[in-house]
């Protein structure tokens, strides 16, 4: 929650003065469902009368739905889902709009040490939290107040639940808080076409101890730093625009985005605890500046000298202790355009893992962060990719593990690798480009700018493929290549079978890796790489493995015609074809076959 500015704040004062504003002292409503589960039905509050605009809303009865149904639009002044001890509420919104003032008093889906607590949003339902829509420009419009979803409900346990279907729409001003405070833990789960607009930020697990989770799915959107969502007409509200994942040491955070579920963030942060993003099956996370442009506008829509609200870095694994690990995957899709002008010139822009803050700038802690690539993934940086920011902590490492081909994996602008671009000097951490072969081809990471490779390091795996010799791989293109190799190479995962080795070749422009020799297979006697009447000739001569053998001409027999990877052969001779053809046959007619007895 941030403070309003000055104006707002007169705005406001105003307002109540005319008596137009929620009262201060608002009165509490509660939740006595003995007539039926209406919410709108006044016998069903201690009141009797349906709650208002005047009104905070307590539902502490679990066993009772409140079902919200109606046409128009309603308003309330706050509303909380269970607030201490053994209370909690579940409510279901299936039609017309509710205008949440929450000027005094933030809301809650679970609060406090209570039961599990659920809020269920579906069919055309509408959500207006805090004045997301009114005026649009810099600052929250409302109150300043967090809608929070499982606040302190106890990690270790219940649940604060927030659920968005069909056409549902939640717009707030603000934050909107998932597990956010001490013992906190909450979850957002969204899909269908429903939407979740935020002016401010989203943040999911902030103390120590909490639990923060959000999975978007169908074709939902969640867009962060614009409270009228991207491509609306109305332009909202925006103050930064983040979307953090766990703040601290106890904290942990799990996002899946799937389907075809977006999320637009202007800023994505991970500072302490444990971080866990998915993004899978058609699933896209896109950090642009969401409150100027509708959509991704990759190479445009960069931050800066923006004049909307405060800017924000991109960062990772900022501190000791941190582990941030993130899996594209099934087509998702992730894009990073964040170019954070601070005024003095020297800023992290792009992404920075394992050290880094929300300012841009170098840090000396850093965590372990991870990003994995496979399976038609799609991961692009507008700036630049900085891996290992952290100048002097010795645990800090990153690593982008790219699995297989059919992978695209792109910085426009630099890589860096245990590099600090404004020192210009290594850092002592770890950094890791991980190549995972799983077949005779495999992706290429490309690079616009420079590839500062020489303070890195190049591991490479085999998963579920042998080399036969011959193939080639160009693992990273760039426009130049910052030193001669990497600090350090690991082929362990990597074992090639007798007669292939590794080779390596950093050029001007490319890393290019390279399977040296070749692997003898069955039936090849004369070992030039392919099967043919030479290669029987040599067995009758008594040259194979096992002179004379029945198996060894078998092993012929069945590989015959088959050249081996990357060989280049030569034509057989007429009598070595000749002679094939007529040791075929015999083989065929085993009986007659001297060699052939078992």
């Amino acid at each position: 929650m941030k403070l309003a500015s000055r104006p707002l704040v007169i705005l406001l004062l105003s307002l109540v003065a005319l008596g137009v504003a929620k009262p201060a002292d608002a009165a509490d409503t509660t939740w006595t469902p003995v007539v039926n589960g209406d919410f709108y039905n006044a016998g069903n509050w201690d009141t009797n009368a349906f709650p208002t605009g005047a009104d905070n809303v307590l539902i502490l009865n679990p066993a009772v739905t409140a079902s919200i149904n109606f046409s128009g639009s309603r308003e309330l002044g706050s509303f909380h889902l269970g607030t201490t001890g053994a209370t909690g509420g579940n409510v279901d919104f299936s039609g017309g709009e509710i205008v949440v003032h929450a000027i005094f008093d933030r809301s809650h889906i679970g609060d406090k040490g209570s039961l599990d607590s659920r809020f269920v949003m579906r069919g055309n339902a509408v959500m207006l939290f805090d004045g997301p829509l009114s005026g649009g420009g810099v600052g929250s419009p409302g109150g300043n107040q967090d809608l929070e979803i499982g606040a302190q409900t106890g990690a270790t346990g219940n649940l604060g639940l927030l659920e968005l279907h069909d056409n549902a729409i939640l717009r707030v001003s603000d934050d909107l808080k998932v597990g956010a405070e001490a013992n906190g833990n909450g979850e957002v789960r969204i899909d269908g076409n429903a939407r979740i607009t935020v002016g401010s930020g989203i943040s999911l697990s902030e103390a120590n101890p909490s639990k923060g989770k959000m999975t978007v799915g169908g074709t939902a959107l969640v867009v962060s730093g614009n409270s009228a969502g991207a491509g609306n007409t109305a332009q909202g509200n925006t103050d930064e625009g983040y979307f953090t994942l766990s703040v601290n040491s106890g904290s942990t955070a799990d996002l899946l985005v799937k389907d075809s579920g977006k999320i637009y963030a202007r800023t994505l942060q991970q500072r302490v605890g444990v971080s866990n993003m998915t993004i899978q099956d058609n699933g896209e996370f896109h950090v642009f500046d969401t409150f100027n442009f509708a959509a991704p506008q990759l190479g445009v829509a960069t931050i800066v000298g923006d004049p909307f609200g405060p800017q924000r870095a991109t960062h990772v694994g900022q501190s000791a202790g941190t582990q941030f690990n993130l899996l594209i995957t099934g087509n998702g899709k992730m894009s990073i355009d964040s170019a954070l002008d601070a005024g003095g010139g020297q800023t992290l822009q792009g992404l920075a893992m394992a050290g880094g803050d929300n300012r841009g700038n170098v840090t000396s802690s850093g965590g372990a962060a991870k990003i994995e690539l496979r399976e038609h993934a799609s991961f692009v940086v507008q700036q630049n990719l900085h891996m290992t920011v952290a100048t002097g902590d010795v645990d800090a490492s990153s690593t982008l593990r790219v699995v297989g081909p059919n992978v695209n994996a792109r910085v426009n602008g630099n890589l860096y690798m245990s590099y600090d671009p404004f020192s210009l000097a290594a850092n002592p951490d770890e950094s890791t480009l991980n190549a995972v072969i799983t077949g005779s081809t495999h992706s290429t990471i490309q690079v616009g700018g420079e590839a500062k490779i020489e303070f890195g390091k190049l591991a490479v795996e085999l998963s579920g493929y042998s080399p036969l010799g011959g193939e080639t791989y160009t693992l990273l293109t760039a426009a130049s290549i910052g030193g001669a190799s990497f600090a350090s190479t690991d082929f362990a995962l990597a074992p090639l079978a007798p007669g292939l080795s590794w080779d390596l070749n950093v050029g001007a422009t490319s890393v290019v890796l390279k399977v040296l020799g070749s692997v003898p297979f069955a039936g090849d006697f004369d070992l030039d790489q392919d099967v043919d009447g030479a290669d029987f000739l040599v067995w009758q001569r008594g040259g194979s493995p096992n002179p004379l053998s029945t198996g060894d001409l078998s092993a012929w027999r069945a590989n015959f015609g088959a050249p081996a990877v990357g060989a280049v052969h030569a034509v057989p001779e007429p009598g070595s074809i000749l002679l094939a053809g007529i040791a075929l046959g015999l083989v065929a007619a085993r009986g007659r076959w001297p060699f052939a007895a078992r």
